[in-house]
């Protein structure tokens, strides 16, 4: 089992995870983070989130996430599927 992931990996998950999500109007990849603007499901509103997958300089599936709405849920949920998607390429 490996203990991280390399860059281009990480992108290719992040990738797919994302595109999955109907209710994700944007992303932007950077270095080992993600800044995402999402159509929140409550209101119907925009949120803007970044997930930050960076762990002492690996990207191991561990993340924080900052909001601009703080009873979003959304960036939590697609965190936790892009988290759980960098866990099963480790296992690999």
């Amino acid at each position: 089992m490996r203990n991280n992931i390399g860059q281009e990996e990480f992108a290719s998950i992040v990738t797919g995870v994302l595109e999955a999500q109907a209710d994700v109007q944007a992303y932007t990849i950077k270095d080992k983070g993600v800044y995402i603007s999402i159509c929140a499901s409550v209101r119907r509103e925009k949120v803007d989130a970044f997930l930050d997958f960076d762990d002492r300089g690996a990207i191991t599936g561990r993340f924080s996430y900052a909001q601009t709405a703080a009873d979003a849920q959304k960036p939590r949920e697609i965190g936790s599927c892009i988290s759980g998607a960098i866990l099963c390429a480790l296992r690999q």
